[in-house]
């Protein structure tokens, strides 16, 4: 493990998702990141790292997905590095740890926490540094929560996911620090569950619902933004996705629970003794209760005249319920998809120069004593200067949908876009030019003086999106 955290430049990424059977793959990369690693391994300056800064390997995407996968981890590794798809990347990273003066330095997120357990570990670090223990020294894990401190010049970069700060995606690494425990000293056999993993919100919302839905929908993975867009227009072209409403409800319950500090991933005493297991009676009977609450509230919001639409706002969820509000209160397809429109008709999601409300909740969190915070987690990447220094949000290399205002208001156009979305494959989308891509990344350089050069990026262009010297 490399000890060192001082570069003369550092290269970092974040939200790959690779993972994921042919046909729901979500990672653009296939030929592009490859060509990256190489920029990366060739760049001129003395010392490299290439940062992945979480959501690398995207187990969640993978068939028979589990909350946290323990048993079925490694397996899954094996098959993800040897798919076609995905060879090239570890071809590449391979090269670059085998290179003097080239690191490769990996935050956890929350699609790969499986990353954490050691023979998980051991088996990506042989394929890419076989038994060279050289090029295994220049592979790091960083797998508690903590986040990533670099030195670039005299300046001090902090990497984090950015999930830390996102009520529906914080991870409760002391009961995973108490599992890898007990799996080492052999508390578990195999086959036996480790874990009764109570998973967050997210985690919970990708497995109950979202991937069952995205078989149908794959578009639900890469349109954005959620909850200004993805679910509502789900929810109009598919009235199937009701049936998920008791998924949903358990997620929102335990999103709710968290964000005031009732369950797993509060900032205070955290877990029971012993992995701080829910039991199941019990963790059912919390859904059930806070779902009730939910609706009965949502209810008599709605009697006050008040619209699913603002519920969602006020609350800050995902935007499930908005959609589903809709449905339940009689608006029908027309009223959800009228909504859709009007709220992303003044969407900045996309802009690289407005911080959100994630953004500024890492910031709070992060910022006050580093140069440049960098983060990802919100898939849109970002440039901002903040009080104490710069903030980058790295974004992501998965595809990306987007509804363009233009395309929004013109009716053929929109309905033909709806088609495809509700039709095509992953592959029929690419194909027909319905995603976007930005791979995009930040690049920190050590200037002559000390000073750091931080720039935002996106793979393939000529120029930088932003930069900043501090």
């Amino acid at each position: 493990m490399v000890a060192r955290d001082s570069f003369d430049v550092v290269y970092v990424v974040s939200d790959l998702h690779i993972g994921g059977a042919a046909g729901f793959q979500i990672f653009s990369g296939s030929q592009s990141f490859p060509a990256f690693i190489d920029q990366v391994r060739l760049d001129a300056a003395l010392s490299a790292a290439l940062v992945i800064n979480g959501d690398f390997i995207d187990f969640l995407a993978e068939p028979n997905a589990r909350y946290f996968d323990a048993h079925g981890a490694l397996d899954k590794l094996h098959r993800i590095m040897a798919d076609a798809s995905f060879k090239a990347s570890f071809d590449a990273m391979a090269a670059l740890v085998q290179t003097p003066e080239r690191f490769l330095l990996i935050n956890l997120g929350n699609h790969d926490l499986e990353l954490c357990l050691d023979a998980v570990q051991a088996a990506l670090v042989h394929r890419l540094a076989g038994a060279d223990p050289a090029a295994q020294s220049r592979i790091r894990f960083i797998a508690d929560g903590t986040g990533l401190s670099l030195r670039v010049g005299y300046r001090r970069v902090l990497c984090v996911h950015g999930n830390e700060v996102d009520d529906w995606n914080v991870v409760d690494f002391e009961v995973l620090r108490r599992i890898r425990q007990g799996i080492n000293v052999g508390v578990f056999e195999r086959g036996a569950d480790p874990t009764r993993w109570v998973p967050n919100a997210g985690t919970q919302l990708v497995i109950d619902a979202m991937n069952t839905i995205k078989a149908r929908h794959p578009f639900v993975d890469v349109l954005k933004p959620e909850k200004e867009g993805a679910v509502k227009l789900l929810a109009a072209v598919d009235r199937s996705v009701l049936k998920h409403l008791g998924s949903m409800a358990a997620a929102y319950a335990r999103k709710v629970g968290t964000s005031f500090g009732l369950l797993s991933g509060d900032s205070g005493e955290g877990s029971q003794e012993g992995g701080a297991i829910e039991p199941r009676a019990l963790r059912l009977a919390e859904q059930k209760r806070l779902s009730a609450e939910l609706l009965d509230r949502a209810e008599l919001r709605l009697a006050e005249g008040v619209s699913a639409y603002d519920l969602t706002e006020q609350s800050g969820t995902l935007g499930f319920w908005s959609a589903i509000g809709a449905k339940l209160t009689g608006q029908g397809e027309e009223r959800v998809l009228q909504e859709a429109l009007e709220s992303l008709d003044q969407d900045q999601s996309f802009r690289f120069d407005v911080a959100d409300a994630d953004n500024e909740r890492a910031q709070d969190r992060f910022a006050q004593h580093t140069d440049f915070l960098v983060s990802g987690h919100t898939h849109f990447d970002r440039s901002l200067i903040i009080p104490t220094g710069h903030h980058f949000n790295t974004g992501t290399w998965a595809y990306l949908m987007r509804l363009d205002p233009a395309l929004r208001k013109d009716l053929p156009a929109f309905k033909s876009w709806l088609e495809d979305t509700k039709s095509g494959s992953l592959a029929d989308l690419v194909k027909k030019k319905r995603l976007l891509i930005r791979q995009s990344y930040a690049r920190l350089a050590k200037e002559p003086d000390g000073r750091c050069h931080g720039a935002l990026w996106r793979f393939g262009e000529d120029k930088p999106v932003s930069t900043r010297i501090l």
